[in-house]
């Protein structure tokens, strides 16, 4: 015969902890903010979005890395609310959605191409390249679901 006895104690003192994680949740968003910044930084090190490589630029180099700023620059913030992830670079948005850049203050760009040359263009198109783990079209990157709910699943079973 199989005997199974539950302690209504146990139970009700889990179903507590719980609660009371699920009412302060701000720890757990901080987790998840740190969890995209995790993400965005995995991003910047394989050079893809999730597991899909960005296009290669001509210069050579780390791809988005050429002075270190646009990484640097990521920052976080958590309210109970919400979980942000963002950047506060005026270039950001053109790398991470790509797009097309016109010459507006003068009749041509000026691209360097490097040992000091540089081409004018009227206009460069630069291909997408998310850095962040959600894209243009608000697609979290392969993956990032697991990670994101792994770590609300642990802050609400056990807190931060």
């Amino acid at each position: 015969m199989l005997t199974i006895t539950l302690n209504s104690q146990d139970v009700e003192c889990g179903l507590n902890q719980l609660l009371g994680n699920l009412r302060h949740r701000q720890p757990m968003m901080h987790g998840i903010a740190a969890e995209l910044l995790s993400l965005t930084e995995d991003n910047f090190e394989n050079e893809s979005w999730g597991n899909e490589p960005w296009q290669p630029t001509h210069r050579g180099g780390k791809i988005l890395q050429l002075s270190g700023q646009l990484a640097a620059s990521i920052h976080t913030l958590a309210t109970a609310q919400t979980a942000q992830i963002g950047t506060n670079k005026i270039y950001a948005a053109i790398h991470h959605i790509g797009g097309e850049i016109h010459a507006q203050n003068a009749p041509y760009l000026m691209i360097p191409l490097g040992n000091g040359r540089f081409a004018r263009k009227q206009s460069v198109t630069i291909p997408a390249r998310p850095y962040l783990p959600i894209n243009a079209h608000g697609e979290l990157q392969a993956g990032g679901a697991t990670r994101i709910l792994d770590v609300a699943r642990d802050a609400l079973a056990h807190g931060v």
